[in-house]
């Protein structure tokens, strides 16, 4: 895992076009889960935490990539 790949990975949920949002509304209402769904939820709780430090997304999201590294303990 890559940095660049990290940051795709946490962004992805945010590129929705409008049928898209609408359809995951719908399932929101009715209950149901999907990976979209827990990839948006993540994605508006990593803007929150950045906006609390009153840091960037970007900045954010580089001090959790360099935690998940470093618990991963990977052999470099």
């Amino acid at each position: 895992m890559n940095y660049n790949h990290f940051v795709i990975a946490r962004l992805r949920g945010l590129e929705l076009d409008e049928n898209h949002l609408k359809q995951l509304e719908e399932k929101i209402a009715k209950g149901e889960d999907s990976e979209d769904i827990e990839m948006l939820k993540r994605s508006a709780h990593d803007f929150q935490v950045a906006k609390e430090m009153e840091i960037s997304l970007f900045e954010y999201l580089y001090r959790e990539f360099n935690n998940v590294v470093q618990d991963e303990d990977l052999p470099f």
